[in-house]
């Protein structure tokens, strides 16, 4: 799967299944002291969109798969 800023995504968290856009990826050092991608994916925390977070995680393909990260489509209000 190819993920590209501004992709519509969703997720499986603590919290859920959550959904929100693709805001950039980048590398950095991970706890192993090696460079690793990683994704920030915004989403709205309030249902009316008012309040809005980021998440970030490590973008391994592995870390993608179980963290079951697939595209969707834009999502309706």
């Amino acid at each position: 799967m190819q993920l590209n800023t501004g992709d519509n995504v969703q997720w499986a968290s603590a919290a859920g299944v959550k959904q929100g856009v693709i805001t950039k990826f980048y590398l950095d050092l991970a706890a192993d002291d090696k460079m690793h991608p990683w994704i920030c994916i915004e989403f709205d925390v309030t249902k009316d969109g008012s309040v809005k977070a980021t998440a970030t995680f490590e973008a391994s393909h592995s870390n993608l798969i179980m963290m079951q990260v697939a595209k969707i489509q834009h999502k309706n209000g």
